[in-house]
């Protein structure tokens, strides 16, 4: 009986033993092996993403809310230092109000830097964008050019202007180790620079040209989901 107990106490032993000694690659038989921390990114990549919008215009004239829209935007930028990353980006808006169609393009240029911890995200990491640039606001009317298109009874007006404004956003990777971003970003278009574009004989052509700031500004709120494509 003495015997039989022994061996059973051994064979006890040799299990949990066994259980807590590192196999050949280092590990514990049981030890659970986290997935390895997402990190900066460090070189060139490229990232792409859809989202929604908001924008607004103010001027001295009046104030249009021009509702609710689509974002797409592009960013190649240098990842570097494990904390920062200077980027070229282009944004479109497209939004409509009634009956006018209203097209925002952004080329700017950015600084993006890594922030603590905000959305506590499992695998994330924080980020702030902020940035400039330059672009063309387009309006085209059908059927109501005097009401909502920045200049008075045009059909089709191009504006120009400096863009300023910046994104609070998070990196997150994915179990397929793919690496998404979701941010928000907000942006101010100071329109400078008016092009009155009609059709002529079927033709589009400038008939006229305001070169006056009036004040005139387009403000976008914008809400972004895309990936990073390498």
């Amino acid at each position: 009986m003495i015997r039989y107990l022994l061996l059973f106490v051994l064979a006890t032993t040799q299990a949990a033993f066994a259980e807590t000694v590192p196999t050949a690659n280092g590990v514990t038989e049981n030890e659970f092996v986290p997935e390895e921390p997402i990190k900066w990114m460090s070189g060139i990549h490229l990232l792409g993403g859809l989202g929604v919008s908001s924008a607004y215009v103010k001027s001295r004239d009046q104030d249009v809310d021009v509702g609710i829209g689509m974002n797409i935007r592009t960013d190649i930028g240098y990842y570097f230092a494990d904390a920062y990353a200077i980027d070229l980006g282009i944004s479109v808006v497209l939004n409509q109000v009634r009956k006018t169609l209203v097209w925002d393009t952004q080329h700017t240029l950015g600084f993006r830097s890594r922030l603590p911890a905000i959305f506590n995200f499992k695998n994330s990491i924080s980020f702030l964008r902020v940035f400039g640039g330059r672009g063309p606001l387009v309006t085209i009317s059908r059927g109501n050019g005097d009401k909502d298109t920045p200049v008075q009874g045009a059909d089709r007006v191009q504006a120009e202007g400096n863009v300023v404004g910046a994104t609070l956003g998070f990196f997150q990777k994915a179990k397929d180790k793919t690496t998404w971003f979701v941010d928000l970003g907000f942006s101010v278009h100071d329109l400078q620079r008016y092009e009155v574009i009609q059709e002529v004989n079927g033709v589009p052509e400038v008939v006229n040209t305001q070169n006056e700031t009036d004040g005139t500004q387009f403000f976008t709120l914008s809400a972004t989901m895309g990936i990073v494509f390498f």
